[in-house]
């Protein structure tokens, strides 16, 4: 469906996504290079958020909060909104945000069950740096949560979703009301008090004991009625606590301890979470995190001398023993299913040692080869 405002055209595309304020599609611009609003270029692939008007309060909310507060790469980018017509007299509230291709922490939850500690350390930190943001120009989110962190697969994780953030110190007229997701809230808007920059604090500790366990932070009976009304007042009204994965580091407990304290005058803030040992991770954890996300993102190679695939799938070693323990297993070639392959001298120590021999006159030992096995290189056709 082509929509248009002004000059601009775009088209929306399939749908991704779906909450109480309606659905998100992805759409394209037919005219990338123009200007959408006075600050960004709209790109060729985006987000939509689309509401009808009646129900588009917080899709409304939220493009002025994003207005508010000065980009961030954690935070993800709005390009402004319009609205459309519709057939009768309540058309729609279109909301254009940042594409995030990776899902959201919740989806890799459920993909993966609980994530390992040094993962848990490197989202917190990344979350972090966007709660900061967000707290030091004095605005709340009001509900950080797994499903409102998105993952780009390039850059790490963003926070999305604004539609009930407030100006930090704001009341709310009329009567009050419990903002947020009841899993993830803080004891004090649980006992009903106005959210403050504390609270996000205490959903990012819920979010991480999700991610730490992969488990909900707190349990709740399943199919009774009454169950939200209990934990609310476990949260709001008792000394309870989320439960703190046994499976994490001193580091890692001190960190969510920090996060989950009740008293939202103790529990620190962002930027004092951003200097605990816990988020600050050495140049060997940031090099493993790459190396791994390299490995992840790793297309098949183009050509035989692909130099990323050779200095990542055959790394040297002193011994053959050594790099035995660093392969896999290679995939076994049915009968059905002919390969050429080729086996990897015992002398050769680096890729370009191995082609040198290969490639010369000298016999390369083809019976024996790195730890007796053979790789495959290419199905026949």
């Amino acid at each position: 469906m082509r929509e248009r405002m002004g000059r601009e055209e775009w088209v929306k595309g399939r749908a991704v996504g779906r909450g109480a304020f309606g659905t998100v599609n992805l759409a394209t611009c037919c005219n990338s290079s123009s200007i959408f609003n006075p600050h960004h270029h709209l790109p060729s692939l985006f987000a939509v958020k689309s509401a009808i008007s009646s129900s588009s309060s917080s899709l409304q909310n939220e493009a002025f909060i994003l207005s508010q507060i000065p980009h961030s790469p954690r935070i993800v980018r709005c390009f402004g909104g319009e609205w459309t017509p519709g057939q009768s007299n309540d058309g729609a509230f279109n909301l254009f945000l940042e594409y995030v291709s990776g899902g959201s922490l919740s989806d890799l939850c459920r993909r993966s069950g609980k994530l390992d500690e040094l993962t848990v350390r490197r989202y917190a930190r990344e979350i972090l740096e966007g709660l900061a943001h967000v707290h030091r120009h004095a605005f709340v989110h009001c509900d950080i949560k797994p499903s409102n962190i998105l993952v780009d697969p390039s850059s790490g994780v963003k926070i999305a979703d604004f539609g009930l953030a407030k100006r930090s110190g704001e009341k709310a007229s009329g009567k009050p009301t419990i903002q947020g997701t009841p899993m993830y809230i803080s004891p004090e808007v649980a006992a009903g008090e106005e959210p403050e920059p504390p609270s996000d604090v205490w959903s990012l500790g819920c979010t991480l004991v999700e991610l730490a366990s992969g488990k909900p932070p707190w349990e709740v009976p399943a199919g009774d009625g009454g169950s939200v009304v209990q934990l609310l007042y476990r949260i709001g009204i008792s000394e309870e606590s989320p439960e703190i994965p046994s499976n994490l580091s001193e580091q890692g407990k001190d960190f969510l301890r920090r996060c989950l304290e009740r008293d939202p005058r103790r529990r620190w803030t962002a930027d004092m979470l951003l200097r605990h040992e816990f988020v600050n991770l050495s140049r060997e954890d940031e090099a493993s995190i790459g190396a791994i996300g390299m490995l992840e993102g790793l297309e098949s190679p183009k050509g035989a001398l692909d130099s990323l695939w050779w200095r990542h799938s055959f790394q040297s070693s002193s011994s053959s023993a050594a790099s035995c323990s660093s392969y896999s297993s290679p995939p076994k070639a049915s009968d059905s299913t002919p390969q050429t392959a080729t086996n990897w001298p015992e002398s050769s120590n680096s890729p370009a040692e191995r082609i040198r021999q290969l490639a010369g006159s000298q016999d390369p030992r083809w019976s024996g080869g790195v730890c007796g096995r053979w790789v495959p290189v290419r199905e026949a056709t």
